[in-house]
């Protein structure tokens, strides 16, 4: 039994280094009417002209309030909507892995490897992202 009433099938995190595929899983899964959080995506909406993945600290301070208020309300209403969470979760991420199993939640981690996140990073993302990458991978 959960130790919330949440049913896990309503609730998935999808978790893995950055650059790991995480949003495109969930695109690739998710269904119509579905909820995706994605903290990348709320920036974009909070900041457009903001480069990506390049936002200054009061935006990410923004994005990470709402990005709690959005999973929370979901949460609290028990409404049957399905909710996508991705968490990238670099420091303690086993920590946040356990946290989201005793709220109920389904966790896919994702995990290419290291040499394709980085890979993916010099191709796709800002220089610094490549040593978020190198990090995720050492603090496991």
């Amino acid at each position: 039994m959960n130790p919330c009433p949440l049913h896990s099938d309503r609730y998935t995190v999808v978790t893995g280094a950055p650059c790991s595929g995480k949003t495109t899983y969930i695109l690739e899964h998710m269904a119509v009417g579905d909820v995706m959080i994605d903290f990348d995506r709320l920036a974009q909406a909070v900041s457009p002209q903001s480069p990506k993945h390049r936002y200054p600290e009061h935006i990410r301070e923004v994005v990470r309030v709402m990005r709690l208020a959005a999973i929370r309300h979901i949460l609290d209403a028990q409404s049957g909507v399905r909710l996508w969470v991705i968490d990238t979760a670099i420091r303690d991420h086993a920590a946040a892995v356990a946290r989201y199993r005793r709220l109920g939640a389904t966790v896919i981690e994702l995990d290419p490897g290291l040499d394709v996140c980085i890979e993916r990073a010099k191709a796709e993302r800002p220089p610094e992202i490549v040593s978020l990458v190198s990090e995720w991978y050492e603090q496991r």
